[in-house]
This record gives C-alpha cells, sequence and structure tokens, in this order.
C-alpha cells in the first residue's frame, strides 16, 4: 500500500501536467505545522497537514480524492489567483484601504476568502478535473456563515456542484439573510484585475460583517479543526507540539524576505498607476515597521537620482523599470548609476 506521501506526489505529477504554466520547483509536503494547507510565494510550496486529509476522509471523501482537491485549491493560487506575492499586495492594501478601521485580522481574511473563491469558482467549474475539489469543499459545508455563503454561491454559480445547503434547515430558517449576500457576490467579476479593487469591495460588503462577528466570538477564521484555519479564509498556524509556527495571523508578511517585497514592488510599479505603486509601497513599509527585521540587505549607493532616496525600501529602486518605459514619451534620458 502506498504511503501517503507517495500518493501526494503521484497526485502533483498529474496537477503538473494538467496546467501549461511553468512548473513549480518544489514539491509539496507534508508539515503539522499548518493548519489544513498553504501555498506560500516565497518557496513556491505547498504544504499540507496529514491530520486535514484525514479529516476529509472521515467526512466520506476518499483519501486520494482529499489529496487531489487540496492540491489542486493550492496550485491554484500559483495559476489562477493571485498568481503572485504582487497581486496580494495590492489585494492586501485594498482591504486596508477599503476597511481601515478593522483589524489586519479581518483585512487579511478578506483578502484569503476572496483568493479562494476565485480559484474555486475556476477550477471547480471544469466538470471533471474540478471534481476532486468539488468533493473536498463539500466535505467542509456547515462550518460558520462565511463559509455557508460561498457555498451558497458555489452552488449557484457551479452547475456540477450540488450540496443540501439550499433545502437544509440553516438556510431555510434565516433565507434573507443568505439570498442577498448571495446574489450580491454573483456580481463580483474575481477574475477582472483591472477593477480589483472595486470587486474586492463589492466582496466585502457582503461578508465584512460576519468576518467582524467571527472576530468577536474568537473563532475570526473558518477551520475544520475548531481553532482557526482552512482552505478558505485566514491563515492562523495550528501548530503541533513543539514545532514552530509557519504563519502568524497578525503580520500580513510573515515570512516574506526583503528580496521578495523589492521584487513584488518592481512588478507593481511596472504595472500598475503610480499613485497605486506609492499607497502600496507606504503600506508595506508600515507592515514592516511591527517586525524586529525588516529589508536589511540594501547597501548605500554613491549618488542619488530622480525618484530615489537613501534608506530602506526607500530608494525606489522599484521605479526604475517604470522610468526606463516612460522615457520616450517624457524625452528624456535615464542613467543608472553605478
Amino acid at each position: 500500500m502506498d504511503s501517503l506521501e507517495t500518493k501526494m506526489q503521484y497526485s502533483w505529477d498529474l496537477l503538473m501536467n494538467s496546467y501549461l504554466h511553468p512548473r513549480i520547483a518544489r514539491r509539496p509536503i507534508l508539515d503539522e505545522r499548518v493548519s489544513t494547507a498553504s501555498y506560500t510565494f516565497t518557496t513556491q510550496q505547498v504544504m499540507v497537514n496529514p491530520n486535514y486529509i484525514q479529516l476529509l476522509v472521515n467526512r466520506g471523501v476518499t483519501e486520494d480524492t482529499a489529496i487531489f482537491g487540496i492540491l489542486d485549491h493550492e496550485i491554484g493560487h500559483y495559476a489562477v489567483h493571485p498568481r503572485t506575492l504582487a497581486s496580494y499586495l495590492v489585494l492586501a492594501e485594498a482591504a486596508h484601504c477599503h476597511y481601515p478601521n478593522d483589524t489586519r485580522e479581518v483585512q487579511n481574511s478578506l483578502v484569503n476568502y476572496y483568493s479562494d473563491a476565485a480559484v474555486n469558482l475556476w477550477r471547480m467549474g471544469y466538470k471533471e478535473s474540478g471534481n476532486a475539489l468539488r468533493q473536498t469543499r463539500a466535505a467542509l459545508v456547515g462550518n460558520d456563515d462565511v463559509f455557508d455563503v460561498l457555498t451558497g454561491l458555489y452552488d449557484r454559480q457551479i452547475p456540477f456542484f450540488q450540496t443540501p445547503f439550499f433545502s437544509s434547515q440553516k438556510y431555510l430558517a434565516d433565507k434573507e439573510k443568505y439570498d442577498w449576500r448571495i446574489k450580491e457576490l454573483q456580481m463580483v467579476d474575481f477574475m477582472n484585475t483591472k477593477q480589483e479593487m472595486f470587486h474586492l469591495y463589492r466582496f466585502g460588503e457582503a461578508i465584512i460583517d460576519l468576518l467582524r462577528k467571527q472576530e468577536q466570538s474568537g473563532t475570526d477564521c473558518n477551520n475544520p479543526f475548531g481553532d482557526c484555519d482552512n482552505e478558505e479564509g485566514n491563515a492562523k498556524s495550528r501548530t503541533a507540539k513543539g514545532q514552530q509556527k509557519i504563519q502568524s495571523k497578525n503580520t500580513t508578511f510573515e515570512d516574506v524576505t526583503g528580496q521578495d517585497l523589492e521584487a513584488a514592488l518592481r512588478q507593481i510599479a511596472t504595472e500598475r498607476p503610480l499613485w497605486q505603486y506609492q499607497r502600496i509601497k507606504k503600506f508595506v513599509e508600515s507592515e514592516l515597521g511591527k517586525k524586529t527585521s525588516g529589508v536589511q540587505s540594501r547597501q548605500p549607493a554613491s549618488s542619488r537620482m530622480i525618484g530615489l532616496e537613501q534608506g530602506d525600501l526607500q530608494w525606489n529602486n522599484e521605479l526604475i523599470d517604470y522610468y526606463k518605459k516612460n522615457q520616450k514619451e517624457w524625452e528624456c534620458t535615464f542613467i543608472k548609476s553605478q
């Protein structure tokens, strides 16, 4: 009988072959330091808690289906949404802008739910290849109000995804509570990157009060284990005894290095308006200010140029490509000092 790890590696190869995207270099690992499963952009690796697989098996999903469904969802964050750390920064700053009076916990939960919904709607919509993810997601129905609202969205949007939710006593007892939220979510275009800030806000207006109630009640994110994490929702570690936590709910960039952030900001500078880049950069700096170590690798240069000023993450080197792109229109010459 094949081990759990062997089955996971086999499922991984099947999934990799189904995408046209570049293969993810590092293979997935089993790790109890994550609550359920997660994908990290810093190492481009999927980590899965074996207890999460067992929970799905206990709820009637076969082990092979559970593994395939979990990996399909996590790979979706690389191949479908948000795809890059830069895209995640855009969403994180937008959530902070839309709901500045909410805690970072609520803001992060909003972004993670939004991204998870984008992945699930895209992947579960495939009749054959999305079957494992549909079964995995259906096995987790009924965890909390946010999860139930998203279940209703999937039921309405995906012909192949049918659960007992709309015939459940929970729904029938409070139809109005769910129906207007689901209708609002049906208007969200999760893959519209040009108007992503607007659609994140529309998504948030449908569930933000539920996220606040979760936080106030102490169940501030959705977790089948009962503590605080899930395939959907905020990412707080379910730490095994004697093991170090991988993620933290308090800091947006817990495991992100300065080099990762510089590359992400450079991408944002070339793809987004200057005002948005500056706002996101300010947001990143405010987040790094909460950490004991920020971006310490940059060395002082011998001279300054337009858009550059001394300091960690304040040189604006991310804007170099931005200026290069516009130098013909602006009739200026761009010279990089050595």
